[in-house]
C-alpha cells in the first residue's frame, strides 16, 4: 500500500519554509540598512568634527591682532584659510550649515577690512586696540567689529543642532 501524498502538508511545510527565507531575508536587509545608516552618521560626525576643528583654528587668528603694529603686519596676517575650509566642507556635506559658515568667513574678511580701515600709523596701539578705539565713536564700524561674533554664535548653533541628528 502506498503512502498518498499529503498535499496539505508539502504546502504547509512549502509555505512555512517561504517564509522563513522572506524573514531572514528581510532581517538582513534590514540590519544591513541599520549597519549603513550608523556608518553613515559616523561619516557626518566626522565631517562636522572636521568643520568645528577648522573652526577653532580660525579663532587663533583674533589673538594675533594684539601684536600688529604696522599695515604690514595687518598684511601679513589675511583672514584664516581654516575659516574658508570650513565653509567649503559645510557646502559639501551640509546644506543646512552653508550660508552660516559662508557668513562667518565672510565676516572674517570684513574684519580684516576693518583692521585696515582703522589703522593708523601715528596712534601708538595695536590694531586690535586702534579698532576698539574707532568703533567707540562710529556705529558703522561697531556693527561691522560684531558681526563676526553674531555670525560665528549662529554658526555654532547651527552645527550643535545638526550634530544632533547624528547622535545615538
Amino acid at each position: 500500500m502506498a503512502i498518498a501524498p499529503n498535499i496539505e502538508g508539502i504546502l504547509i511545510g512549502g509555505g512555512l519554509t517561504l517564509a522563513g527565507t522572506v524573514l531572514a531575508q528581510s532581517v538582513a536587509a534590514w540590519l544591513a540598512w541599520r549597519e549603513r545608516d550608523y556608518k553613515r552618521k559616523l561619516l557626518q560626525l566626522d565631517r562636522l568634527e572636521k568643520i568645528v576643528g577648522a573652526l577653532t583654528e580660525s579663532l587663533k587668528w583674533f589673538q594675533r591682532h594684539s601684536a600688529l603694529k604696522t599695515l604690514e603686519d595687518i598684511a601679513s596676517h589675511p583672514p584664516p584659510p581654516e575659516a574658508r575650509q570650513a565653509a567649503m566642507l559645510a557646502q559639501l556635506y551640509f546644506s543646512e550649515l552653508a550660508e552660516k559658515a559662508a557668513a562667518y568667513s565672510n565676516s572674517l574678511l570684513d574684519y580684516h577690512h576693518l583692521l585696515v580701515d582703522c589703522f593708523d600709523p601715528n596712534f601708538p596701539a595695536s590694531a586690535a586696540a586702534q579698532v576698539l578705539k574707532q568703533i567707540q565713536s562710529d556705529p558703522t564700524l561697531r556693527e561691522t567689529y560684531t558681526a563676526h561674533f553674531e555670525a560665528r554664535i549662529a554658526l555654532d548653533t547651527a552645527i550643535a543642532k545638526e550634530a544632533k541628528k547624528y547622535q545615538r
